[in-house]
């Protein structure tokens, strides 16, 4: 059985690849990944303040897996 979903790792970058930290997935744990595109000026600090009229959101989520 599946428990409830809980975040392990977040991380905002510009880069096209992340390199998740050892000892933050468990062997035999399952998980899934969520990955978020912004074009604009969005950030976390201010998300609901733009500063243009262009702003584009992606989201896409893995299958599971394990490590």
């Amino acid at each position: 059985m599946l428990s409830q979903r809980t975040s392990v790792l977040g991380v905002d970058t510009t880069e096209t690849t992340v390199k998740v930290p050892a000892g933050v997935l468990e062997s035999g744990r399952y998980y899934s990944a969520q990955v978020t595109a912004y074009l604009g000026t969005h950030t976390r600090e201010a998300p609901f303040r733009y500063r243009g009229a262009t702003f584009a959101q992606a989201q896409s989520y893995t299958g599971m897996f394990t490590p």
